[in-house]
C-alpha cells in the first residue's frame, strides 16, 4: 500500500478529486472499510 505525502494529498483534494471507498484504502486515506447498513 502507498502512502503518498501530505503535499500530494493536499493538491489531489484541492483539485476536487473524488474517490470510492476501495480507492481511498488504496490511497492510504482510510484504514478500512466496514459493512454498510442495508437499505432492504
Amino acid at each position: 500500500m502507498r502512502s503518498p505525502p501530505a503535499e500530494e494529498i493536499a493538491e489531489d483534494m484541492r483539485r476536487g478529486r473524488f474517490l470510492d471507498a476501495r480507492e481511498a484504502l488504496d490511497y492510504g486515506l482510510i484504514d478500512e472499510i466496514t459493512a454498510g447498513k442495508s437499505t432492504n
